[in-house]
């Protein structure tokens, strides 16, 4: 996937960090925590791939519209196309609740994201809209 995208790069876990957080040994961490996240550049729109022992996940901010959206969702499926070729894995989206074919799944995964970013922009609007009342008043 480096090879497809080159500004995706492997973060760097912290592991000793980690450890001393949970109360865990370094290499207990290591173990623990022994995916791989994939992130692209800081401004970038934000997928994250993230490799485990038998799976691997993909996700991606609710921020994309319109052709930006679409654009994200085509670098995802490339994403999805070289996963599914090297490790032969079902693609499967928890939010459809359906296993994905990669030529034809595209548009009902990307409309479903496209109303789903858009139901995360109502709600900030609206919270954001609501009047501040003082945390012990219920009226």
């Amino acid at each position: 996937m480096i090879e497809k995208n080159a500004s995706l790069e492997v973060f760097q876990f912290g592991y000793q960090e980690v450890a001393s957080l949970e109360g865990i040994t370094e290499d207990e961490a290591r173990i623990k925590y022994r995916h791989i996240e994939l992130n692209g550049r800081e401004d970038g729109n934000g997928i994250q791939i993230t490799l485990f022992d038998d799976s691997v996940t993909i996700t991606v901010p609710y921020w994309h519209k319109r052709e930006k959206a679409k654009a994200v969702f085509e670098e995802i499926w490339e994403y999805m196309k070289i996963i599914q070729e090297e490790t032969n894995y079902l693609i499967y989206d928890p939010q459809l609740e359906m296993t994905l074919n990669l030529s034809s799944g595209f548009s009902a995964a990307l409309r479903l994201y496209k109303t789903t970013a858009r139901w995360s922009e109502e709600a900030i609007i609206s919270y954001q809209g609501e009047e501040k009342k003082p945390w012990w008043r219920f009226w």
